[in-house]
């Protein structure tokens, strides 16, 4: 009985139940014209954005794998009781139909859509698109069981049927559809609906169709062979739809400009974006393409794309580590188009940045005697640190660190940076004198015949395991290796990464890629467990639970991340487009 109340609730949960489970055969002489369109040839030009799940087979059985399937337990672990109550009601609806038509859950949804799943959004509630059903005898099949089920309800009637040109329509919740030939066509409205049946059964229509866009065509020629899923956004529509959705606040566009630069850009000016999804060895991947607008390539964003046969340095990876990032920005370059790059309230505040960090390099200009000393790759390194032996904070925070590339024959840049490091610790310490902290000792060690610069707070007179105050997370340290400069936030870092700065042979490169960066899920999930009473205290205090309650969402929460596996993200230039590929190994 529970299956036959989960599918009467699923009738009454909308578009998905609806369009999944809820199909009827149509009209014979529509099937022999469907079979070679795609819906893109049905639907306007103008819609927001087109969807395509083309391989579902594949999906499904990488979704089903031993290792997707802990980690969508993982998920369902951590929603909201509302959501997971509905996904469970959708479960044992499945599990009851499969159960009237003899077969197994997993094989009647590969029936279902296993010939592939489209849809077109034309505006807000406003879509259309298809299932294609792998066998057409379970889709009629399912229908009657559904559609019997819904009808015995008594808080209502099921889905409404009606007659368009021969061919039987349903209106069940926000959707209406048909079936023609192997596809249950749906659309949110009877205008829509009608409209995309009418093109698929030839009726000559005079606006143009998304297929025939230039830019939907070449977009289509670039997507992988082997995605599993393919979607197209108008870009230029979505902000002529909501213009505040790319707009930033004044006080917050120089950061982003400076940080994001022609990545942010590309989402306020420009025309489309592409998003793919497809394996990746025994994980998976995600490559989002997003066009430049008008005057891309600027002289303004020079300094953010390297050039031909340029990159970032390779990523440090050291024992331990959570995140690593390595960047191209040639700052010099940035610093020099600020004028076309930010609003005139920013440049002023720029303009006293100039004037500050004169002053702790020795009166250098920043420009050419401080960003110009540096070359274009940046490295960003956060790492486990959990090693015993002084005072323990109550919250065990990662050592991270920032490494700098120098350019060869400025020996004194060098002194002066390890000079501006021991004058921030200065300055550090006069605000802890202000607020009777403890101050920062400054020191020095050898390692690997590299000095290293180092600071330390005072340990206090009493503190009990796991109640120092959270500063003793830091250790401040600065050394130069060769050709890079590191300032590191622990002494244990920086130990860390000088052997493998030292081993580094010649400029090695990654060409083309702006950004690259690599995070480890199991090392992240070990900084989890480390800080398990803090957070399971957080969690009580924010979400209004239990004990017993927070420490399973805890639990569940580090198991994802540490299933996530290896994650890394590539940033490249590709034409006049920005990429971002995501690949994730399980």
């Amino acid at each position: 009985m529970r299956g036959v109340r989960s599918v009467r609730r699923c009738t009454r949960l909308g578009a998905l139940a609806s369009v999944i489970l809820g199909v009827a055969f149509g009209h014979p002489a529509l099937a022999q014209q469907e079979a070679t369109r795609r819906l893109a040839e049905l639907v306007p030009a103008d819609v927001l954005a087109y969807l395509e799940l083309s391989s579902p087979h594949s999906l499904l059985e990488r979704l089903t794998a031993p290792e997707s399937r802990s980690l969508l337990e993982d998920l369902e672990a951590l929603a909201d009781a509302e959501p997971r109550k509905q996904w469970g009601e959708l479960r044992a609806g499945v599990i009851y139909v499969a159960s009237q038509l003899g077969t197994r859950p997993s094989a009647l949804i590969r029936d279902l859509v296993g010939g592939g799943v489209a849809m077109a959004v034309y505006g807000p509630d406003r879509i259309a698109g298809w299932i294609e059903a792998r066998d057409p005898d379970v889709l009629r099949r399912t229908h009657d069981v559904v559609l019997r089920l819904a009808r015995s309800d008594p808080k209502g009637s099921g889905p409404q049927a009606s007659d368009r040109d021969g061919v039987t329509t349903y209106k069940a919740d926000k959707l209406e559809y048909a079936l023609v030939g192997r596809r249950l066509v749906f659309a949110s409205d009877g205008s829509i609906l009608g409209s995309v049946l009418d093109r698929l059964a030839g009726k000559p229509v005079s606006e143009n169709v998304l297929a025939e866009l230039e830019a939907f065509r070449g977009q289509v020629a670039e997507r992988p062979k082997d995605a599993w899923g393919w979607a197209y956004m108008d870009l230029k529509r979505l902000r002529q739809l909501d213009p505040k959705a790319f707009e930033t606040k004044p006080d917050e566009e120089a950061g982003q400009v400076l940080l994001f630069g022609p990545w942010i850009d590309g989402l306020r000016t420009g025309h489309w974006a592409t998003l793919a999804v497809g394996p990746a060895g025994p994980g998976w991947s995600l490559r989002l393409d997003v066009s430049q607008g008008q005057g891309e390539a600027t002289h303004g964003f020079a300094g953010f794309v390297p050039p031909a046969g340029s990159g970032p340095a390779p990523l440090l990876k050291p024992e331990g580590t959570i995140l690593s990032v390595s960047l191209y920005r040639d700052w010099e370059a940035v610093w020099d188009t600020r004028a076309d790059l930010l609003p005139a309230e920013a440049q002023a505040g720029l303009a006293q940045l100039d004037t500050f960090a004169g002053q702790f390099f020795g009166g250098r200009d920043f420009a050419s005697g401080v960003l110009g000393s540096l070359t274009p790759q940046w490295r960003v390194v956060v790492v486990q640190h959990d090693e015993a032996g002084g005072p323990q904070p109550g919250t065990r925070l990662p050592g991270f660190a920032v490494v700098l590339g120098l350019k060869p024959g400025d020996e004194e840049f060098a002194t002066r940076l390890t000079a501006a490091f021991q004058s921030f610790v200065g300055l550090a310490n006069l605000g802890a004198a202000q607020q009777k902290a403890p101050p920062l000792i400054l020191g020095a060690t050898d390692v690997d015949g590299v000095a290293v610069a180092t600071a330390a707070y005072v340990p206090p007179r009493e503190s009990a395991p796991g109640e120092a105050d959270v500063r003793y997370n830091f250790s401040p340290s600065a050394a130069r290796v060769g050709d890079w400069f590191v300032f590191a936030s622990t002494i244990q870092t920086a130990r860390r990464l000088v052997p493998l700065l030292k081993a580094e042979a010649g400029n090695q490169l990654l060409p083309g890629v702006t950004l690259a960066a690599e995070g480890e899920g199991a090392e992240a999930a070990r900084l989890i467990g480390l800080n398990r009473n803090a957070l399971r205290m957080q969690r009580m205090l924010e979400k209004g639970q239990d004990r017993q309650a927070a420490e399973a969402d805890l639990e569940a929460f580090e198991q994802l991340v540490e299933r996530l596996g290896r994650a890394r993200l590539e940033v490249r230039q590709i034409g006049q487009a920005t990429r971002y590929e995501l690949k994730v190994a399980q």
